[in-house]
């Protein structure tokens, strides 16, 4: 993918598919702050042009996740449900692994966006030896409170240079729509893993029912999602990276209705958003706060380092 830039203040064009190198794009949809274009040759949608690394600073503040304010109770929130996430993926792990006939946990993990740490957490209850990448410096303090260690390193894939074949679990949850590069960030997934190492990407699909239903108004369209995948143009991408056996499902998460106003309040969206929260403020707190496991707007991905 070629950019052309000149500071961290000018927006970021794409020139070329990072999935198939195709020029040939169409609009897909515009908004007054961003448009979103398709690739010609594999399908894949991405904003063009993309924030400037400026904007994208501003977005990363240090109360971007949600329940990072003042608000405890949202707080309590965002674990739980991340916890919950965390422990359903590790599950579609060891059920991909078991299938091949390898030991389904244990080894060595790392986590690239890794946030406040809770998939670690479970990972590390599993029995992995849990490593994480943050850029935020904030997430980063508060993932190593949690796991009583320094554990998660600051930084990026283009600033921390990992040593090759070194890892055994690749984790991207809710991260490959946000970097400025996919195929690089996915070759230096490869380049870190051991021979057969495994990946699991998590990521917002326009494949899903929920994109297909709202359309234009789909809660994923954000100024910090960069690239939207379905599963042809991320299993390309995977292929192109030299991974094998890629397997793709709908992405489940743990969610609560209060988290789910959370979010909507958080990143509104017209006319959904006062529906969501005034509808969860209706509800019991006993309710609101019930853990469920929920299909939206996301896809799993597994596959093996060659």
């Amino acid at each position: 993918m070629d950019h052309v830039t000149s500071s961290r203040s000018i927006r970021v064009r794409v020139e070329r598919c990072p999935v198939c190198g195709s020029k040939a794009f169409a609009d897909r949809l515009r908004f007054p702050n961003m448009t979103i274009m398709t690739c010609q040759g594999c399908g894949l949608a991405f904003q063009n042009p993309q924030p400037s690394d400026d904007e994208l600073t501003e977005i990363y503040s240090p109360n971007y996740f949600i329940g990072s304010g003042a608000d405890r109770r949202l707080t309590v929130q965002f674990d739980v449900v991340k916890r919950g996430t965390a422990r359903m993926q590790l599950s579609r792990i060891a059920s991909y692994l078991s299938r091949l006939g390898r030991a389904s946990r244990g080894g060595k993990l790392i986590e690239i966006g890794c946030g406040h740490g809770n998939f670690l957490i479970e990972a590390k209850s599993q029995g992995y030896d849990v490593q994480g990448l943050e850029f935020s410096k904030d997430a980063a303090k508060q993932a190593n409170k949690k796991l009583g260690s320094d554990s998660v390193m600051v930084g990026t894939t283009l600033s921390i240079d990992l040593p090759s074949e070194s890892y055994d679990v690749c984790i991207l949850a809710d991260v490959i729509e946000h970097v400025r590069d996919p195929y690089a960030t996915i070759s230096y997934v490869s380049r870190i893993l051991k021979p057969g190492g495994l990946v699991f990407i998590a990521t917002p699909s326009t494949a899903s029912w929920s994109a297909r239903l709202l359309g234009s108004s789909w809660m994923e369209f954000k100024p910090e999602h960069l690239f939207y995948f379905d599963p042809n143009s991320l299993t390309r991408l995977l292929a192109r990276a030299g991974f094998r056996d890629i397997k793709i499902s709908s992405g489940r998460k743990s969610l609560t209705a209060d988290y789910i106003a959370g979010h909507f309040e958080k990143f509104p969206v017209p006319g959904i958003s006062w529906v969501v929260c005034t509808a969860n403020r209706l509800l019991p707190r006993s309710i609101s706060e019930l853990p469920i496991s929920v299909t939206a707007s996301g896809i799993d991905v597994l596959g093996l380092k060659e």
